[in-house]
């Protein structure tokens, strides 16, 4: 059984983006998971795309009994943290949510905009990254995510320093593990 370890929780970011454990924000962030799975059906081939397909319909049929609970918990659950970018209009644009481990360990569970491939996933990671990063490095914390597509583990690879492709994750995407550096 693996225990949180809230005293290595992810940082309050001091400039840029913010955090939230805003309850009025699950519905949009749920929305957000919705348009993921939407998103992901349309551009995917073969048996991803039907997978991906069946997810989309699960997930809008069980929408306000498990997208939106699931993310009122990790809203208010003490190990999740959620970062988030809202627009000139205060609307949510992206958002990216941590979850402490033991280990100390954090994973990257969820990394959503609102309208893929228009910059607003890499405006919220380049704001967060760096800071985030050193945090890790300070005190040691190993960083693991999973890329949805082999082409997304490139970007991220290309874009953190130190990040690995650790190989295949199920039922599709890559594995990514970034180990703390030495701190000078």
């Amino acid at each position: 059984m693996t225990t949180t370890r809230t005293d290595a929780v992810p940082p309050p970011i001091p400039a840029g983006s913010e955090t939230t454990r805003s309850l009025r924000d699950a519905p949009r962030l749920a929305q957000l998971s919705l348009g993921r799975f939407t998103h992901g059906t349309r551009r995917a081939t073969g048996w991803t795309r039907l997978f991906l397909g069946y997810l989309t319909f699960i997930a809008a049929i069980t929408w306000p009994l498990l997208l939106l609970p699931w993310r009122a918990f990790q809203l208010r659950h003490p190990a999740y943290v959620t970062y988030i970018h809202r627009d000139h209009r205060g609307r949510i644009d992206a958002s990216l949510v941590i979850k402490a481990t033991s280990g100390p360990i954090w994973t990257i569970a969820d990394h959503v905009t609102r309208h893929p491939g228009t910059g607003a996933g890499r405006h919220l990671r380049d704001q967060l990254l760096p800071h985030l990063l050193a945090v890790a490095d300070e005190h040691g914390i190993t960083v693991r995510a999973v890329a949805a597509t082999s082409a997304l583990a490139e970007l991220y690879r290309q874009t953190v320093p130190g990040l690995t492709d650790i190989g295949p994750a199920r039922p599709f995407g890559r594995r990514l593990e970034r180990r703390p550096r030495p701190t000078e």
